[in-house]
């Protein structure tokens, strides 16, 4: 009688497909919103004037929110950012959010249903986030997935910056310290983003955040700004072990270069199950 090993295999793939069609980790724009407050208060999200990108690798997720800048069409604003790890058994997502552009948000609470749909292309992500106060806010959220020419490599990963020297145009050269500034980087097979914040007193404060595609051919990187199209950059990137080296310039449409010499260390893995979908993605 074979009837049990059989049955045995059919469960083993059937459980493999639908943790392969349910893959998160890559790229994702968001298309539509609800979200419904405690107080009774909905809001949608309007794709026209509003633009959210998001990057969930095997380890971390990371979020920004843009809207139109009046002043200059071929930029947007920073609204809001956050990022962090994360945990997902099954279609439950938990986000652990480590820095984020609104003062309080170590003490936010996420439970999530995410789940993926049209071969991986279409997510979506519903659930609440509570807040210390006990109000919360219940979201329903559909995300499309943006697919780029993969440059897949030593690296893909999330990492920390222990290091950066900038020289302005004026050639004056400012380096970090690193005790008062915290900037944690993902870069994708297609896309890159970042937050910043500043450190004093042992207390966090939102210093920034960024991010979009990019072009990698040998060690020369290209950035490409989703908030400053009209911004250039040129760099050598290299990796050697779990540092990662930028080291190149960014130039503004009147002409004036900022030089960056950026050291950065790998965060380490945390969701091993994930790390093994697909990282082109």
């Amino acid at each position: 009688m074979r009837t049990p090993s059989i049955i045995l295999v059919l469960l083993f793939f059937l459980s493999f497909r639908l943790i392969a069609q349910n893959n998160p980790v890559g790229t994702w724009k968001l298309l539509s919103a609800k979200y419904s407050s405690s107080t009774g208060e909905v809001d949608y999200f309007n794709s026209y004037n509003k633009k959210e990108t998001k990057i969930i690798t095997p380890t971390h997720f990371m979020w920004m929110t843009q809207l139109p800048d009046s002043l200059n069409p071929t930029r947007v604003k920073l609204a809001s950012a956050g990022g962090g790890t994360y945990t997902m058994e099954g279609n439950n997502y938990i986000e652990n959010l480590e820095y984020a552009s609104w003062d309080g948000y170590a003490k936010d609470k996420t439970n999530f249903t995410l789940q993926t749909e049209s071969n991986n292309n279409v997510m979506i992500q519903s659930g609440t986030i509570k807040y210390p106060d006990g109000s919360f806010v219940k979201l329903e959220e559909t995300w499309q997935r943006q697919n780029f020419p993969a440059n897949d490599g030593k690296h893909v990963g999330t990492w920390h910056m222990i290091s950066q020297k900038v020289t302005d145009p004026k050639g004056k050269t400012t380096k970090m310290q690193i005790d008062t500034i915290k900037q944690v980087k993902i870069l994708t097979p297609t896309h890159w983003m970042f937050i910043k914040e500043h450190i004093k007193d042992g207390k966090k404060s939102f210093a920034g955040a960024n991010g979009g595609s990019y072009t990698l051919n040998g060690t020369r990187y290209v950035e490409y700004l989703e908030n400053a199209e009209d911004v250039q950059t040129d760099y050598t990137l290299e990796v050697k072990g779990n540092k990662l080296t930028m080291v190149g310039t960014l130039t503004t449409p009147d002409g004036q270069k900022t030089i960056y010499d950026e050291v950065y260390m790998r965060e380490t893995p945390g969701n091993k199950k994930l790390a093994k979908m697909d990282k082109n993605q």
